[in-house]
């Protein structure tokens, strides 16, 4: 069975507001409701889709709500929502450095911030910070997400 699972966070201090839906009871693709959900500036959207076994709907929500944890999404909702509230405070072009190694690994913080770069009031803002998993170094430039 194919599953969608949405977690839509309205900031890092809440727990997020999560949906389950069997493919079969979407009246549209899972793949399209994805794509409209994302388009939020307000929320913090990760959407999964993934197949299980066949079970029930209480069963794929046990499943969705342990990937939740797994994946990290709260970090990176933290990472969302401190640079966007950020974001008023700069200049155009302006630099966010974050000083602390973050836990995500580089897959978590590229989505991050590419939904930061997607949002109305970015404004080729630099977001810079290390992954403390990887050592690695991430930055979001003019809307691009690099390796520094």
């Amino acid at each position: 069975m194919r599953v969608m699972r949405q977690s839509a966070w309205a900031g890092y201090d809440r727990p997020p507001l999560t949906t389950v839906v069997r493919d079969e009871d979407m009246k549209d693709t899972l793949e399209s409701v994805r794509t409209q959900m994302d388009q939020n500036d307000d929320l913090f959207v990760i959407s999964d889709i993934f197949t299980m076994a066949d079970g029930t709907i209480e069963q794929a929500t046990v499943q969705a709500m342990s990937r939740i944890e797994e994946q990290g999404e709260r970090n990176m909702a933290i990472l969302y929502f401190w640079c966007a509230k950020t974001f008023p405070m700069l200049a155009s072009n302006g630099t966010i450095l974050i000083p602390d190694p973050s836990p995500l690994t580089y897959e978590q913080a590229e989505y991050a911030l590419t939904r930061l770069a997607a949002r109305d009031d970015y404004d080729n803002y630099t977001v810079q910070t290390d992954l403390a998993p990887s050592g690695e170094t991430i930055q979001l430039v003019n809307g691009e997400v690099v390796r520094a």
